[in-house]
């Protein structure tokens, strides 16, 4: 399996290239971008908040922003867990769409 990477920085701005695809989020976690194989993510959480995805440590910005890459072999769920600054915590399981490689 190929390792997912962690992007965060001038990548941010390849998710306009992507059509956006938002998930409305309760409790401070909004995504946006494609949740595929090979897709790429960002968001807003919480300043503060701190995120796994899959086991794999995702970077959150001191404002809150954060950016993500869908394996490009990824299996069809991956699991987010999200500590928040106060202390509680969620895990959300996200579906990963397939895309057919040429």
């Amino acid at each position: 399996m190929i390792a997912r990477r962690l992007v965060l920085g001038s990548a941010l701005c390849l998710c306009a290239a992507h059509p956006a695809r938002a998930l409305a989020a309760e409790g401070g976690i909004d995504l946006r971008g494609r949740i595929e194989q090979g897709g790429f993510v960002t968001g807003r959480a919480e300043p503060g908040t701190r995120m796994r995805l899959d086991g794999t440590s995702v970077r959150v910005g001191p404002a809150g922003e954060f950016a993500f890459g869908v394996g490009r072999d990824a299996r069809t769920e991956s699991t987010l867990s999200i500590t928040f600054p106060r202390g509680w915590a969620e895990t959300r399981k996200l579906a990963v769409e397939r895309r057919e490689w040429l």
